[in-house]
């Protein structure tokens, strides 16, 4: 197991090494993901100098002083070896790249504030022919689009609302997006919650099984026909869904195989006590890692899409909102992100990684850390995680078919049995 997914075995939990590597290994890969894809670049470890005459890449042991000495000085090379395996080599400007990702179109959920607006910006910068925000409410969009268009200075941009806590909303949502018929490159399902409180949305699911799980699930699903419209030979559309390493912490379900409902067991009240609230947020990012292992398991091979759950790390965000409301948790919360967290734009380039770095099939199915395939928690990996995502899998779909029916439509059409 790679220094960033270490997993305390005795205790099944993260350990504090686990947020250590994390946060010093992860920016470091990124910097090759720079603007216009694979155009190659140098930037300082969380910095923002950039050097477009270099970029960095994986094999070992290229770095020498000739190639140092022809950084700007204003570089850090210092901070370029916290990777242990970066290198510097001297870069190829790619037309064909370029002139590709001038056509593609992007789409980002949660964009108003944190990791999803810090990546919205990056993206932005890329030129893509569309990038498309999500935020929750219309006032919220028109900001976004605002904000994202000063920080990139680019203009073409678009903002639609989108509440995952409304499954009505999330087929408004895709209604729109089949009306316009557009494909989809790259969709990135970043929109979450963090809360301890119990309480049911107006569709009478628990808010955050439904905002973090169930919707994202559903999304997934309807963009899936939108995905594969754009994919080409060369090109596989990519579905990233935002989890968090928080999912090595999430609790095990004990007596889950007597339950006759995974998710009804969920939802309920008497169920959900504090103890096993104070969970959920982790519980909910395990679901997620266990969802995109069974549609990447079912799509064909080569796969159309690619389908990956990453791990931005511990990062500085509004995420933690809800549960600083005590003042303990809210101390907690604070000292940690002082102690540990990146910062929300370091964080943010774990998103754009896998919806516009190559090698993209490589990552089909995978759970990635800090911008690397990594191995999910020992729960999720386990013979009853694997009867688990099996499990949701089949009530998830079962549910989603209720609330709209071009769910099995799209099953039926591009998934295989399994």
């Amino acid at each position: 197991m790679s220094a960033h997914a270490i997993n305390d075995r005795r205790h099944g939990q993260t350990t504090l090494a686990h947020f250590f590597f994390a946060f010093v290994r992860g920016p470091c890969k990124l910097l090759s993901s720079g603007a216009w894809g694979e155009r190659c670049r140098l930037a300082k470890f969380g910095g923002e100098c950039i050097h477009s005459d270099f970029h960095i890449c994986e094999d070992a042991g290229r770095m020498g002083n000739h190639v140092a000495s022809e950084l700007p000085k204003s570089c850090d090379v210092e901070n370029l070896w916290l990777c242990e395996r970066a290198s510097v080599v001297m870069a190829k400007f790619s037309v064909l790249l370029f002139l590709r990702e001038q056509w593609t179109v992007l789409v980002v959920t949660g964009t108003n504030v944190g990791l999803g607006f810090e990546a919205a910006v990056h993206l932005a910068k890329l030129k893509p022919k569309r990038l498309l925000l999500t935020t929750r409410d219309e006032a919220k969009c028109k900001q976004a689009k605002q904000d994202v268009e000063q920080c990139s200075v680019t203009n073409n941009i678009e903002a639609w609302p989108l509440e995952l806590g409304s499954f009505d909303s999330v087929r408004k949502f895709a209604d729109r997006i089949e009306s316009e018929g557009f494909p989809i490159n790259a969709f990135i399902a970043n929109a979450s919650i963090a809360t301890f409180t119990y309480a049911k949305t107006q569709d009478g699911w628990e808010t955050t099984l439904q905002v973090n799980y169930l919707s994202t699930a559903l999304l997934s699903i309807l963009m899936l026909p939108h995905l594969i419209k754009s994919t080409t030979a060369s090109d596989t559309a990519r579905l990233v869904i935002v989890a968090s390493d928080a999912h090595f912490r999430a609790n095990k379900l004990k007596g889950v195989a007597n339950w006759p409902s995974i998710l009804g067991k969920l939802n309920d009240e008497e169920y959900c006590t504090a103890s096993v609230m104070k969970n959920r947020y982790e519980l909910s990012k395990l679901l997620q890692v266990m969802f995109v292992r069974e549609p990447a398991s079912r799509l064909p091979n080569p796969t159309p899409v690619s389908v990956t759950s990453i791990n931005p790390g511990f990062c500085h965000s509004r995420l933690t909102r809800s549960v600083e409301s005590n003042l303990v948790m809210k101390l907690m919360v604070h000292v940690g992100k002082a102690l540990l967290a990146r910062t929300t734009e370091m964080g943010s380039r774990a998103l754009m990684h896998p919806a516009v770095e190559p090698s993209e099939r490589d990552r089909h199915g995978r759970y990635m850390s800090c911008v690397e395939v990594a191995e999910e928690s020992d729960y999720a990996l386990s013979e009853e995680g694997k009867e688990i995502s099996r499990r949701l899998w089949e009530e998830t779909i079962e549910i989603l078919a209720k609330i709209d029916p071009r769910v099995n439509q799209i099953i039926s059409q591009h998934l295989l049995a399994r």
